[in-house]
């Protein structure tokens, strides 16, 4: 009790990535973050009402943290 511990800071990298055609939000998360369950986060960051409709071309930035 009473012990301070000091962590250290936790940096996000952002990560540029063009949608290309056939791809979907789990499969950008799962080959960028290596985990396909951040797609969700991956759609608000980027504020895309509807996840399930992305367009090629779309520039998406994804923090994977």
């Amino acid at each position: 009790v009473g012990t301070k511990i000091t962590l250290p800071a936790v940096q996000y990298q952002e990560i540029s990535h063009t949608v290309v055609k056939g791809e979907n939000l789990w499969r950008i998360a799962q080959v960028v973050c290596g985990n396909g369950y951040l797609w969700p986060k991956i759609a608000a960051d980027n504020q895309i009402k509807n996840p399930r409709i992305i367009e090629p071309g779309w520039k998406l930035t994804i923090r994977c943290k």
